[in-house]
């Protein structure tokens, strides 16, 4: 095994994370040119030149607009400074597994012959891993990142704007900012629509905005309305995400992959024009199996509301509060019924009787 050089590993954490700062620093400064746009260069205009009842249109803009700004601040911060669930030194496995030789998985893939092709293979879901990267041993559904370099607890993706992972510590911080960050963005494009008209005034040849000003606060309408449909949809993957309690990273490479090995084998079954005959062999699988988001999730926990809650804390007052996230011991784990101790799929005639 060849060996890692200290100082190189030492260099590109410290480039890592200078490139990490300047990103932030970027995304605080567009916040501050956000910030004075609205509040000075609109909201102040409109009080100070009064046009068209342009006073208290300017007054509420200021008010509202900054009182949305400091709670948007405080989802950033929040995103920010709380870490995301790393994995240390400190977690100690309550076992070591045994590293399975080839006969084992072959005895296990005969044995599954006669299983659908999305559970062909069945490993223990439960079983801790063993970071080669980190040297460290990972509870479940931990993950190595290779942009922090850090092993995270539930790890869903890195985020290049907040400087560092988004795991199941922080992801309800991440959904809090992209809600704020939506509600301000679509706040910043209606009040610059409705001051529209008091900022094009040419009434007495002096409008605040009159003449070539018209460009720019057009552009500021349209880039706001943009961003917010664009972050708008992150957010409501976020949310689908975590009310099917899967992470970006489990959606892309557990499920995503299940769906390519049906579809893999429904072609080698069925031909091009037989829709009708793939879509009841697929639905007969997770009828036995259950559907590979839902009752096949190990992660699954009864409900969307039940998932959310889980992520989100079970008050809803507090969902969209920055900094106010109901305590969770990151090593608990909570795993659908429907799968054996081990994190094993299991048949729906296997599954406890109230859930068949």
């Amino acid at each position: 095994m060849p060996i890692c050089d200290p100082e190189k590993i030492q260099s590109n954490s410290t480039f890592k994370l200078i490139k990490s700062k300047l990103i932030i620093g970027l995304v605080v400064l567009i916040i501050i040119f956000d910030w004075f746009s609205v509040t000075i260069a609109v909201g102040v205009g409109l009080v100070t030149r009064n046009r068209q009842g342009g006073f208290g249109l300017g007054l509420a803009i200021i008010i509202v607009f900054n009182v949305l700004f400091l709670i948007f601040c405080a989802s950033y911060a929040a995103t920010v400074l709380i870490h995301p669930g790393y994995i240390d030194q400190s977690y100690t496995p309550n076992y070591i597994p045994s590293s399975r030789g080839d006969n084992d998985k072959e005895t296990t893939i005969k044995q599954s012959e006669n299983f659908p092709p999305t559970f062909r293979v069945q490993d223990a879901r439960f079983e801790p891993t063993f970071c080669q990267e980190c040297r460290i041993w990972r509870p479940a559904r931990a993950h190595h990142c290779r942009h922090s370099g850090r092993c995270v607890w539930e790890f869903d993706h890195y985020c290049p704007w907040i400087g560092q992972s988004v795991g199941g510590n922080n992801h309800k911080h991440f959904i809090t900012f992209l809600f704020w960050c939506v509600v301000i963005l679509s706040f910043t494009s209606i009040a610059l629509g409705c001051a529209y008209p008091s900022l094009t005034s040419d009434e007495h040849g002096d409008g605040l905005w009159s003449g070539r000003g018209r460009g720019p606060i057009i552009g500021a309408i349209s880039i706001s309305a943009f961003f917010a449909f664009f972050v708008a949809g992150l957010l409501f993957n976020h949310i689908w995400l975590a009310c099917d309690s899967v992470t970006t990273f489990e959606d892309m490479f557990d499920v995503r992959t299940i769906r390519a090995r049906d579809q893999s084998v429904l072609a080698q079954h069925y031909e091009s024009w037989q829709l009708r005959q793939r879509k009841a062999c697929r639905d007969h699988w997770y009828y036995i199996w259950g559907h590979p988001r839902k009752e096949g999730n190990l992660w699954w926990l009864d409900s969307s509301y039940h998932n959310w809650c889980s992520r989100m804390g079970s008050n809803p007052l507090i969902w969209f509060v920055p900094f106010a996230k109901e305590p969770h011991d990151i090593y608990t784990i909570e795993y659908n019924p429907r799968f054996d101790e081990h994190g094993r799929a299991r048949q729906r005639q296997d599954w406890p009787a109230h859930l068949r």
